[in-house]
């Protein structure tokens, strides 16, 4: 739905009429409006400009027509964001154990929609929508292979290879196709139930499963390739940094990570006194940040020296307000 205007502070003149409103959801939206209240407040609330400036400012018309509406990014002159993110060992366990317990009951109650947050892989859509949900895997595996070309790396060179946040294996068996062997590690028990029996179901047989706990988060030996996308930004600050000190430390000389994490959203802030005490609250999907220069003094420390960082759309938010990026980091 567009967002209305608020009209509190100035008197306006409204001259629409509610075949007005329809066309300009057709014209802009390509679509009819949601109901007839929507029309009503609208042609009552809104002159002409405000209905244009509405459509061509909502998200829904930006995401269909990229290239009318443009691109914003966040600001030059942001400020810096408050994110505590060394955590105690005790701290970092209840941590842990909070996305543990959250993450377990959604493969329980949305396990296709808690990987892919779209309503067409909600539980009641996804006997139509399965089978299109596990083929985009492929993509994910396409643009690892692609990142690796770039840097005159090939997937020979990267026999052992970690998929740290697997869920219910959407991307593992197109990677197992390519890959000698691979470790699929995931924090939620009933994500990898579901993840093994697809395994099986595709005849793959090059694959072991890894439940994350713990201060190993199911990395136990040394590995060429550590790959995640769509995983780290569900984690607080903390333990973002502990999973990846733990990928940086087991990665193998010569060895490459490539990784998707938001580094800054505005308005956020992280404190853990806060979150733990509120953590109650915390009982569903959590957006997090790990800021850039903390994710290059981890690697530093570990003797990982960038290759490649970009800024990505995986977050699927407005970028004027969040940034995602893309690292490729390698071993030396």
């Amino acid at each position: 739905m567009v967002a209305q205007e608020s009209g509190e502070d100035r008197a306006r003149q409204p001259n629409l009429s509610a075949a007005d409103v329809r066309a300009a959801y057709r014209l802009f939206l390509g679509r009819e409006p949601e109901n007839a209240t929507v029309v009503e407040g609208l042609r009552l609330t809104a002159s002409h400009d405000d209905l244009r400036l509405m459509f061509l400012n909502c998200e829904e018309f930006r995401s269909k027509h990229p290239e009318l509406a443009g691109t914003k990014f966040v600001r030059l002159d942001a400020p810096p964001l408050e994110v505590e993110w060394r955590a105690s060992e005790r701290v970092a366990a209840e941590l842990l154990a909070h996305i543990q317990a959250v993450w377990t009951r959604l493969g329980h109650e949305r396990p296709h929609w808690s990987v892919l947050s779209a309503d067409r892989f909600a539980p009641e859509h996804i006997g139509d929508t399965e089978r299109e949900f596990f083929r985009s895997g492929e993509h994910n595996l396409t643009s690892l292979l692609a990142c690796l070309k770039r840097h005159q790396l090939s997937p020979e060179e990267f026999p052992r290879l970690v998929e740290f946040g697997c869920g219910l294996a959407r991307v593992t068996p197109h990677l197992a196709r390519v890959f000698q062997t691979v470790t699929a590690c995931d924090v939620s028990s009933s994500h990898l139930k579901i993840a093994r029996s697809i395994a099986t179901a595709a005849g793959v047989s090059n694959v072991s499963f890894s439940l994350v706990q713990s201060a190993e988060f199911g990395m136990e030996q040394s590995f060429d390739l550590w790959f995640s996308q769509l995983v780290l930004q569900h984690n607080p600050p903390p333990i973002i940094a502990l999973i990846l000190q733990r990928c940086f430390s087991l990665l193998a000389p010569g060895g490459v990570a490539v990784f998707q994490v938001p580094t800054y959203a505005v308005g956020y802030r992280f404190q853990i006194a806060e979150y733990l005490g509120n953590i109650a609250a915390y009982d569903g999907m959590e957006g997090h940040v790990l800021p850039q220069p903390v994710i290059f003094q981890i690697a530093a420390e570990a003797g990982c020296q960038p290759l490649e960082v970009w800024q990505d759309n995986y977050v699927g938010q407005d970028t004027a307000i969040w940034t995602s990026n893309s690292f490729v980091f390698r071993k030396r």
